[in-house]
């Protein structure tokens, strides 16, 4: 089973980086569930992009800022990694696990596919194979193991511990829920649970959509955070209580800067997700008409991957030996290629937003897997330019966009900025975890 390998490689680089004594936190914590996708870390304790500066606005407010880690994908340089979370002196839940700890970890997650509830009816729905995938895929993965993993190591952990300020993001995803759960369940302890909500989604993204009654479970935060009344709105349309959300600032933008330069009008930024089978259907969608793109637009094509997937993978599966001569892969960080950008195309993409924040012209390609593609649906009505654009039409909205109405889409899209921009505001910092 790949958990065991996952269990038995991350306790041994902990074990080969672990000191001759362990860090016991004392009074109060503020304990960030921490994303790492790199080896390679920056300054300051927490390594998420989605908090920008705010832990190291804590610290320097004379705060305890911990980082509790979790890794998407494997991370090679595991040696390099466990030494720098050391130095931070990060909560690594291995120092706190013995034998069966872990055996209990991978029973729960065991135990936890078959609480689905097969019998409920939903009128007009046949819901049952989509259940029996779904504890197929959790049986054969047991990937829940590596959250239930926090149960016994932050009881362990928090022994001094009297007030712990937790924070995650808001999604409602297993991730958070378990390690929530697991925090709001120290009942000795102060507890306050903070969720962030960074990006608009999709009215079709279905984890935000939520029932009254779930606000009195262990999984939901007490607070959520978010970066303007569009987003507020947003959540409460979906069901999130309304004394539950405060509009505080746009965390994860804080240190990004947008720069007035001139954009590369003969450049397609393609922006492909965190989700493999959209990428596969973007390119390819881009593929039969590139040369129409290279010929009468005259522009090249400038992939930029997320950073939780392996392009060189994606372009093998395809069966692509390389790529075609005016496709590049970009080796710029983010706020480059936001700069630069005039235009660009993707899909199931939080980035849509940055995308409008920096000035450029968006378009969302429709796809034919998914549901949920754009996640600014929910302004269609008010802003028509911003409606997923079918495969079809994709031709002609280029020639559009590169040639024919270059002034109309610029103006369409800087009203949509106006309506979605949000406000970078420090001074609202201290208002989080009241």
């Amino acid at each position: 089973m790949k958990i065991i390998y996952y269990f038995i490689i991350n306790y041994f680089y902990s074990l080969l980086s672990k000191t001759s004594q362990k860090h016991l936190p004392e009074s109060e914590v503020y304990l960030f569930h921490d994303l790492i996708n790199n080896s390679n870390f920056k300054n300051g304790i927490v390594q998420s992009r989605y908090y920008g500066n705010y832990s190291s606005w804590l610290e320097n407010q004379g705060k305890q800022v911990i980082s509790l880690p979790w890794f998407y994908q494997n991370i090679k340089n595991k040696k390099k990694l466990y030494k720098s979370l050391r130095e931070r002196k990060s909560f690594i839940p291995e120092d706190w696990l013995n034998l069966s700890d872990y055996f209990r970890c991978i029973y729960r997650s065991l135990k936890s596919n078959f609480t689905i509830h097969e019998k409920i009816n939903y009128t007009g729905c046949n819901i049952q194979p989509l259940i029996s995938y779904y504890k197929l895929l959790g049986l054969t993965t047991t990937r829940s193991a590596i959250y239930y993993r926090y149960f016994p190591a932050v009881k362990k952990w928090s022994k001094k511990v009297n007030k712990i300020i937790f924070f995650d993001h808001y999604q409602n995803q297993m991730y958070e829920n378990s390690a929530r759960y697991c925090i709001n369940s120290l009942s000795e302890k102060s507890i306050k649970s903070i969720g962030y909500y960074h990006s608009l989604h999709s009215n079709e993204f279905l984890p935000y959509l939520t029932n009254y009654k779930e606000w009195k479970s262990k999984v939901k935060p007490d607070t959520i955070i978010c970066p303007n009344e569009l987003c507020k709105n947003h959540l409460e349309f979906l069901g999130t209580p309304k004394e539950k959300i405060k509009i505080i600032s746009d965390l994860q933008r804080s240190e990004l800067k947008i720069k007035e330069t001139n954009k590369n009008e003969k450049q397609l930024l393609v922006i492909l997700s965190l989700f493999p089978e959209v990428n596969y259907e973007i390119l390819f969608k881009l593929s039969k008409i590139n040369s129409f793109i290279s010929n009468e637009l005259g522009i090249k094509i400038k992939l930029r991957p997320h950073p939780y997937i392996n392009i060189n993978e994606l372009i093998d599966n395809l069966g692509w030996k390389y790529l075609p001569k005016n496709w590049i892969i970009s080796e710029e960080n983010l706020e480059t290629d936001l700069n630069n950008c005039y235009c660009a195309i993707t899909m199931n993409s939080a980035i849509i937003t940055d995308l409008i924040l920096f000035d450029c012209i968006a378009i969302i390609l429709k796809s034919e897997l998914n549901t949920g593609e754009n996640y600014l649906d929910f302004i269609e009505k008010k802003f028509p330019i911003i409606n997923n654009t079918e495969e079809k039409n994709l031709k002609s909205k280029l020639q559009e966009v590169f040639l024919t109405k270059k002034n109309y889409f610029k103006e369409e899209f800087s009203n949509i900025k106006k309506f979605i921009e949000s406000d970078i505001n420090k001074n609202n910092y201290h208002k989080i975890a009241e």
